[in-house]
């Protein structure tokens, strides 16, 4: 190659792919393989498990004029087989499935990166990784995939904004009709601010989100006031009956003046309306008073002020943490999906609310709402 091309190459960008998409030939295709291999081990080596993410949830950069045939992928696989004999590592299964999506990608292809674990003939649990598209395995195929148990790549999905931080656009408040203009929700200062406070002739009041989610993570923050008696929560998976006023479905609680209650899972569900974890007798309650000696819980004038609460769902398992201390793990199984929950559409998919209980003197703040589909 003359000094001009090489200095074109070198120029190209930090790095140089956009060339891959147009000369596919074999020299050069090695040279960019091998380029992208080194790149990716270095990656490795050097930068947080939030690259690999990335790279992981990347698509296609452009749109690909016809699918990739099978001589080209075999090509691009056997170039990928070649370079990684003459990079340190480069032969480590991550690496290649990492540089064939890359290269794929840039193509203009759709693929995904599949991560299995099973156990070796000495009984050591062993990991590896390959690439699918379309159900055909492209790099990694060991001859029997199916003895590895495949691991979902949900932290791979990107945190998805609930709440803009300026209106309440994405938002519908849903009560009785005497309630509907008290404005009992508000913005203000990039949060949502929930205030009855001097009102509680009031009956229920829920702010819903318009998004329908099934398995999913939330995550949010809280701020919340001494002064504030009142209770509030998150209602996921759920749904509000306009003709009945009433909200079907469970709840995350949030109880400021027992914090000990915050995170713990109550079902609204007109039928049940029971506490689910702990799981209690309907019409006792759980006694919050007791603070919980790992429990990490701020009012508004302790450090920042705010709380992080995390809500995971998944299938009819429900976990949930406070400041990043399990509260509640449940399994919903025969519960969440029984006669009444699916009588009204709840406990398996739904909506996500926030509370203000009835007859209630509540302030309570919420910011940085933000969900992520759990594939």
């Amino acid at each position: 190659m003359q000094t001009g091309a090489w200095m074109r190459l070198i120029t190209l960008r930090l790095l140089p792919f956009r060339w891959i998409q147009r000369h596919l030939k074999d020299g050069l295709l090695f040279l960019a393989t091998w380029l992208l291999l080194w790149l990716v081990r270095v990656a490795l080596w050097l930068l947080p498990f939030r690259w690999i993410r990335w790279v992981l949830a990347s698509r296609p950069t452009g749109v690909a004029a016809s699918p990739p045939d099978r001589a080209r992928l075999v090509r691009i696989v056997q170039r990928i087989e070649a370079a990684g004999r003459l990079v340190p590592g480069g032969r480590n299964c991550l690496a290649r499935a990492l540089t064939l999506k890359a290269i794929l990608n840039l193509a203009g292809f759709s693929c995904d990166v599949r991560f299995g674990v099973a156990h070796d003939p000495r009984g050591r649990l062993a990991a590896h990784a390959w690439v699918e598209s379309g159900g055909i395995v492209l790099i990694g195929d060991t001859g029997d995939l199916s003895g590895f148990a495949l691991l979902k790549a949900n932290r791979n999905t990107p945190w998805v904004p609930l709440f803009n931080g300026k209106d309440l656009t994405g938002w519908t408040v849903k009560c009785k009709p005497e309630d509907k203009d008290k404005g009992f929700f508000r913005v203000e200062d990039g949060c949502i601010v929930a205030d009855s406070m001097g009102l509680k002739d009031h009956d229920y009041v829920w702010l819903v989100s318009d998004r329908e989610l099934g398995d999913f993570e939330i995550r949010l923050k809280f701020q919340c006031f001494r002064d504030s008696p009142g209770n509030s929560g998150i209602q996921i998976r759920s749904r509000y009956d306009d003709d009945a006023f009433w909200m079907d479905g469970p709840q995350i609680d949030i109880h400021p003046p027992g914090p000990s209650r915050i995170g713990l899972i109550y079902d609204e569900t007109r039928e049940v309306r029971k506490w689910l974890c702990p799981d209690l007798p309907k019409g006792k309650m759980v006694d919050g008073s007791q603070p919980n000696p790992k429990m990490i819980f701020r009012y508004s004038d302790e450090g920042d002020g705010w709380n992080d609460l995390q809500i995971r769902a998944e299938k009819l398992t429900v976990t949930t943490a406070l400041n990043g201390v399990s509260v509640a793990d449940f399994d919903g199984e025969g519960i969440l999906n029984d006669a009444a929950r699916k009588s009204h559409n709840v406990g398996e998919k739904g909506s996500g609310a926030l509370q203000i209980h009835t007859k209630d003197d509540l302030r309570i703040r919420f910011k940085d709402i933000e969900v992520r589909e759990v594939p």
